[in-house]
């Protein structure tokens, strides 16, 4: 079954939210993202890779440039 856009939403939160307060947390997402975002829930499809992207100045988080 697919996941709901509830429980993505959530998921997705808790990701967030851990890798911004969590360092050890966040440098796991960064080494291993499928693996710690279906740790939270979230459903990764086999063969699908999921980068993580971060700012490269601060204050910088317009990723559409």
């Amino acid at each position: 079954m697919a996941q709901s856009v509830e429980q993505f939403t959530e998921a997705y939160t808790k990701l967030l939210v851990a890798s911004w307060s969590d360092e050890s947390f966040a440098q796991r997402l960064r080494a291993t993202p499928e693996a710690v975002a279906r740790e939270v829930g979230l459903e990764i499809p086999e063969g699908t890779t999921v980068a993580v992207v971060e700012p490269t100045e601060p204050g910088n988080q317009d990723l559409a440039e």
